[in-house]
Parts: structure tokens; sequence; C-alpha cells
């Protein structure tokens, strides 16, 4: 088995947040969006439109965030994944293609240019996997790799054209990709034996708390999100929280429904919707998706 598919059955291994993200082989992609595109301002319209609610009188800012959300979501998969295995992910636009699916970009396929030569490995972190490209000598030298070419090549010009597109800060499409950091830290803990989960969730904290990105002034993601515990119950590592609403409550496919780390929602309605969604039990009697969306259409509810 190649590791581009070992890599994705450790993904599809994470739960359904994680499942399917990565397409091992390019041929499996359908229509695929070459990922330079994304950073082509008529392109980058097209694919903020197709995100939005139908009204024509929507706020373009709940486009723009939940494209950029899904966008972020299987490129930090990718990343954060590989990097515990030991293996290096170029991820810079020209590199990879995107998938929409139900009119949002969520999954990636590497292209079929990728070459042994665009993977790392590293002496310091052995990878199981059957790499072939060369190697460093540090996790350091790894991650800067992935980092700067995720990151600095990638989401940082992306993010870029959207703020000059739409009137959104920054900040909002930086909390997105802090939030997929989370969310992946959060599906290694509850789905992976704890051998395979542990470097997962080292990764995450690694660049959570990295105080600067390579190509980058500073960390955009550091301090966006974080864990509050809410009693001795699961999950263990406590419930995500996002310091900035994504704003797709406010979508029509969504009645008004909060999200799982959103802000605006108590902490208890936020932990009866994750002990839900992992059946981990309820904390209180109402239907956790009822509370969070009385909360999200109540008048004083604001992005």
């Amino acid at each position: 088995m190649t590791w581009r598919w070992q890599l994705a059955r450790q993904l599809d291994a994470m739960g359904p947040m994680t499942r399917g993200r990565y397409l091992p082989d390019p041929d499996l992609a359908p229509e695929p969006v070459p990922g330079e595109r994304f950073l082509d301002s008529g392109f980058l319209c097209e694919a903020i439109a197709r995100a939005q609610p139908t009204s024509q009188d929507a706020d373009p800012r709940i486009g723009v965030s939940r494209m950029s959300r899904q966008y972020c979501a299987a490129l930090t998969c990718v990343a954060l994944v590989g990097l515990a295995n030991g293996v290096g992910v170029d991820l810079s636009p020209g590199r990879v293609s995107v998938v929409f699916r139900d009119h949002l970009p969520s999954r990636i396929a590497l292209r079929r240019g990728y070459r042994a030569r665009h993977v790392l490995r590293c002496s310091d972190r052995p990878t199981r996997f059957p790499v072939t490209g060369p190697a460093v000598a540090t996790v350091e030298q790894l991650r800067e790799h992935v980092w700067t070419s995720l990151y600095a090549r990638n989401l940082a010009p992306m993010f870029a054209a959207a703020v000059s597109l739409v009137n959104v800060p920054d900040r909002l499409l930086w909390t997105n990709a802090a939030e997929w950091v989370g969310v992946v830290m959060d599906a290694a803990i509850e789905y992976l034996p704890p051998a395979l989960a542990r470097p997962v969730v080292t990764e995450c904290h690694a660049l959570l708390d990295a105080r600067t990105l390579p190509g980058l002034a500073g960390n955009p993601m550091r301090g966006l999100v974080e864990w509050f515990a809410f009693d001795d119950k699961e999950p263990k590592q406590g419930i995500q929280t996002r310091h900035l609403c994504c704003l797709a409550y406010l979508h029509s496919d969504r009645a008004g429904r909060l999200c799982s780390n959103c802000p605006l929602l108590p902490l208890p309605d936020r932990a009866a919707l994750v002990r839900e969604r992992r059946g981990f039990g309820m904390v209180h009697p109402r239907e956790p998706a009822d509370a969070a969306i009385e909360t999200g259409l109540r008048p004083t509810s604001s992005p």
C-alpha cells in the first residue's frame, strides 16, 4: 500500500469529520480544481457565491467564511496527520487539486505531477509509511516545510484575496483555520488508539502554540481557539471553543443552528452538542440541536 493510501486510511479512521477529506488517487477526484485558482479573484468570487445562502440580500461574509472553513479542512487534515507520521507533504497551491462537495471545497487530492521529492522524511521521526523522498534531520525542519507550504503559500494569500473581495476580518478566516487544527486533534483523541493519537495531538499543539509561522508575521492562529472543561465527563480534553463565530447559523440551510464550538452558545449547550455527536450521552433533557437553534434565532445573537 502506498503512503498516500496509508494516510487516507488513517484519516478515514478518525471519524466523520476527517473521513473522505483526502483522495489518495488523483483519478478519484471528480472535476478537480487546481489550487492556484483559489488565488484568482474571479474564481474566488464564484467559490464564495456557491457557498452563499440563496437569498439575494444575504450577507457575503457568510459565503466567504463558509467557503474558507471548508477549504481549510482537508488541507489541515493532510498536513497534520502526515507530520504525525513523519511525512512532510507539500501543500502549496500548485501541488494540490480541490474537489467541491455540496457546493463547498471540502476535499483535496495531490496533483498527478506530485513526485517523491515533494514529500520529506525526517531522521528524528522515522515513518512507517513507504516514503522515498529526501530526509531532513529534525521535526522542526519537517514542520517548517509543511507549515510554509500550507500557511505562507496557500492559506495566507487566499485569505488576503478573499478579504479584498468581501469586507470580512482576516481574523475570522484564521479562526476557521485554527478551528480545523482543533478538529483534527479532537478526532485523533476520540477515534485513534493512544499510540497513534499522541503524535497527532503533539503536532496540533505545536502549531497552535507556535509564536511565529515561517513566512508570516507571527502566528495568526495563536489564541483563536481554546478548550473549556465542563465537568469530569467526556470529552476529557474539554469543549473546543472558537473566539469568533463562523456565521454558519445565518445560512438558510442551518435554520439558526449554532455550532458545538460557537462562542454565542452557552457552554452546557456546546457540551451537549459534542456529546450527542460523539455518543457520550446528554447533559440535560432538551434536544441539543433544538437548544442551539433556539439560541441562534434570538434577536440578541449577533456575529
